[in-house]
């Protein structure tokens, strides 16, 4: 990894760059959290399929941050270090879960996902209007990953919403 690289674009779009970046470095050390938080406690359908989900989703959440992490310093900034930052610097906020019910966990999951979609966008769409072809092409990986993960929990919510009408059928 190089310490800090010699960009083509101006002072002030690679402080915007480092700052977007930062940001989504906060969310994805915040998705970890949330992915492996309520794990334990979950209840309801689905609840092996949807632990393992969530553990391998809070890998590749923290392969991002790691990512993230490299980048912001390829491009002279500071990544964050204390978590008490990452409430402080996260596009979304955090979002405690309301119900440990898998449906409600999976919904919820389902929404970031959503949510960190279109920051990578974001972030590609600056990266690529200012010629910063590394940057686009890890938020275009990152983005492709979020996309994957939305869709492996929406099989599962299907599969958990298709359980609940079985319950209740006559």
């Amino acid at each position: 990894m190089k310490r800090l690289e010699t960009v083509n674009f101006s002072k002030s779009n690679q402080d915007a760059l480092i700052i977007m970046l930062k940001r989504a470095l906060a969310d994805e050390y915040l998705a970890v959290f949330q992915y492996l938080a309520p794990i334990k406690l979950m209840n309801g359908f689905k609840i092996d399929e949807t632990t393992s989900e969530f553990k391998e989703h809070a890998s590749e959440e923290y392969d991002h941050a790691q990512w993230l992490r490299d980048r912001i310093i390829e491009l002279g900034g500071t990544p964050l270090f204390n978590p008490a930052d990452w409430t402080v610097w996260t596009n979304d906020g955090f979002k405690e879960p309301f119900s440990m019910n898998t449906k409600s966990l999976l919904t919820q999951n389902i929404e970031s996902e959503q949510g960190a979609q279109k920051v990578y966008l974001k972030i590609a769409q600056f990266a690529k209007d200012i010629d910063d072809q590394i940057t686009y092409d890890l938020a275009i990986k990152i983005y492709q990953d979020e996309v994957k993960h939305e869709k492996d929990l929406s099989e599962i919510n299907e599969q958990v919403e298709d359980r609940s009408f079985e319950e209740f059928e006559l």
